[in-house]
């Protein structure tokens, strides 16, 4: 049967939904659900869908967008932020791939060409599901995140130049290569130039203007007319519609309006990448599995372990206190990525590569990210393992056991500002602490400064027995990273029952988390920030100074319960969090003529926070008064229970 292309658009969308949703509820990147969808459906697969062609083309300005959001990542301040991992480590990880790859492959006789094309894909590795994973895990501020982000980051710089170069490939001989490749090179050069001048002339007043309209449809509407005028100018050049798009995103991230169109241009983005993986999903030939098997397997093998070693060697270097950081840099990174398969399906499409080479590397990539993500959530345990149980931390443990006369001390763990300060204040009061950081270099200037810090990680028991928790006077965690805080105060808990642990974290929906966990002591930041605009406040309108600080310290000995109402301010609620909100008695609700005290009761355990009559707010002691059609209730609950309450009595 011939499927129409709105028949096959909506089989698309309708499988999709599906398989994301199971994707989300086991939390794996939406990016597997795209391949293995069009592995499922495409013409190599169960045939569902057979003329992809349509699909393609719309799946090619999926990458466009791509590359215009990355470009708008690639602010100058960031670039100098991570240039040591960017421009070193990453610049010698994609060198060393494509150099050591390129070589193997024509050590099995294989043509130039096709060896640079094979290399090129390897040196890639997946941007969405490292970053995304590493986000959840609360890991991109650690080491290892901050090693794998900068290489990452110069893998997609990297894949321009590539894009460029894999047409030139279709030259017959090395010295036509490079004539084509100068060639591409000096056509990209001048579409760059055109590109910039015309951006950094016209960019900036087009979107100042067109931001004064207020019309949110005609400042999309721009950036979707910028984009795709740029990939066409580039494309013009011969070059590839990606780079125009890359540099258009590149000039526009400089402005202020970079956020807004991030924004604007992530749900285009968003639906047509997915079309570009399943379109990607549609070259994987399933019976090439079976027929290629051996060489399928070894090529993972190899892209794995050649990307493990080079990363490691390029992130360790011969320094013992790094040896946990590179492992978990190198496993992080480890697999190839979306931008890999970008190129291999380039290569495939201008017919540079055999189908079976074609399908072997393909398929190949498509496993080791799919592997990924069991790898990146198991990354510590897995090197753990390796390392016999040691972690990177423990290699500083006969620094950390100097501090073994130390008693009575107070641990503090982050050595950050926070960490700085409240180091800075126990030891004008003459109290011994110890400190734990993983930045590496903080910890070195900080220890030759004389504090007493060292590189430790409290998830591990060791490191906490090393620094004599079981004598210190309490532990102070000044840092917050969901996922690390739980580990680290379920790991203290296991030593000491009774020992105070005060910790950070940002507000009273978390505070809730760590006090179930066991803190004595928790600081909500944005509360506190709250408590002490308040507190000067009261002060500044005449109110003693006692009854104020009685006020603030009351509302901390609650758990800030009295300050626990919030009103919605976005779409992106969080469903354990408590919050207010105003509804009104309608004409038809089951409320109408109910006393007070009744509908205190029918709306437990929502809280009745205020009954509002017109402009005037209703006395909730006096329980017989009855409800009226447009009352307003102001109800404290959880959004489902608020929710509930609306169907239930048909409040509006």
């Amino acid at each position: 049967m011939q499927i129409s292309l709105l028949d096959g658009i909506e089989i698309i969308l309708c499988a999709t939904l599906v398989l994301l949703a199971i994707l989300n509820t086991i939390k794996l990147p939406s990016i597997l659900g795209y391949l293995i969808l069009g592995v499922a459906v495409g013409p190599l697969g169960l045939g569902v869908i057979k003329d992809t062609h349509i699909t393609a083309e719309l799946a090619e300005i999926g990458v466009v967008l791509l590359l215009f959001t990355i470009g708008l990542e690639f602010s100058l301040p960031k670039l100098l932020s991570l240039r040591r991992f960017v421009f070193l480590y990453g610049g010698l990880q994609v060198s060393l791939t494509l150099l050591l790859t390129t070589l193997a492959a024509q050590a099995l006789s294989i043509p130039l060409s096709q060896a640079i094309i094979i290399g090129a894909v390897s040196s890639m590795s997946s941007t969405a599901i490292v970053s995304k994973l590493l986000k959840e895990q609360d890991e991109l501020d650690l080491p290892h995140g901050q090693r794998a982000i900068g290489i990452l980051l110069f893998q997609d710089l990297a894949v321009i130049p590539l894009m460029i170069l894999i047409p030139s490939l279709e030259a017959a001989d090395l010295n036509s290569i490079f004539s084509e490749l100068i060639w591409a090179i000096s056509k990209g050069v001048t579409a760059i130039a055109a590109i910039i001048v015309v951006g950094n002339l016209g960019l900036k007043p087009l979107f100042n203007r067109i931001a004064k309209t207020r019309s949110l449809e005609l400042f999309t509407l721009t950036i979707l007319v910028v984009t795709l005028s740029a990939a066409w100018i580039t494309n013009r050049f011969g070059l590839s519609f990606a780079l125009g798009a890359f540099l258009a995103g590149m000039m526009l991230g400089e402005t202020e309006f970079r956020h807004q169109i991030a924004t604007d241009i992530r749900p285009f983005r968003d639906i047509l990448l997915g079309l570009f993986f399943i379109s990607i999903g549609f070259l994987i030939d399933l019976n090439s599995i079976i027929l290629y098997w051996p060489w399928i397997l070894l090529f993972l093998l190899a892209l794995i372990g050649l990307k493990f070693i080079i990363i490691f060697l390029l992130c360790w270097h011969g320094k013992q206190d790094k040896v946990m950081v590179a492992s978990q840099s190198a496993l992080v990174l480890a697999q190839g990525g979306e931008f890999g398969l970008v190129l291999l399906s380039l290569a495939i499409g201008k017919g540079l590569l055999p189908q079976d080479y074609g399908q072997v590397i393909l398929v190949s990539t498509f496993l080791s990210m799919l592997i990924t993500p069991i790898l990146i959530r198991n990354n510590l345990v897995i090197m753990q393992k390796i390392f016999g149980g040691r972690s990177y931390l423990t290699d500083l443990l006969p620094d950390i056991n100097i501090s073994e006369k130390l008693n009575g001390h107070v641990i503090i763990l982050g050595f950050g500002r926070v960490g700085q300060n409240v180091a800075n204040i126990v030891t004008k009061q003459a109290i011994p602490f110890i400190a734990l950081d993983l930045e590496v270099d903080r910890v070195k200037v900080a220890y030759k400064a004389g504090e007493n810090v060292y590189y430790g990680d409290a998830s591990q028991g060791e490191i906490l027995e090393a620094c004599h928790i079981r004598s210190a006077k309490s532990v102070v965690i000044s840092f917050y990273h969901p996922s690390q805080s739980t580990v680290i105060i379920q790991q203290i808990r296991k030593i000491s029952q009774s020992i105070p642990i005060i910790a950070r974290c940002y507000d009273e929906v978390d505070a809730d988390k760590l006090y179930d966990l066991g803190v004595n002591e928790v600081i909500p930041e944005s509360v506190e920030a709250s408590l002490m605009l308040a507190f000067h406040l009261l002060l500044r309108v005449n109110v003693p100074l006692k009854k104020a600080w009685d006020t603030i310290e009351g509302i901390r000995k609650n758990h800030y319960a009295a300050i626990n109402y919030l009103f919605p301010d976005s779409e992106e609620i969080d469903e354990h969090q408590e919050l207010i909100t105003a509804l009104e008695v309608s004409s038809s609700c089951y409320l109408n003529g109910k006393s007070l005290g009744e509908l205190i009761e029918l709306c437990k355990p929502a809280i009745i926070v205020r009954l509002k009559r017109g402009a005037h707010r209703l006395d909730l002691n006096q329980k017989n008064q009855s409800i009226q059609p447009g009352d307003v209730l102001v109800l404290h609950a959880l959004p489902g229970l608020i929710e509930e309450l609306r169907d239930r009595f048909q409040l509006i």
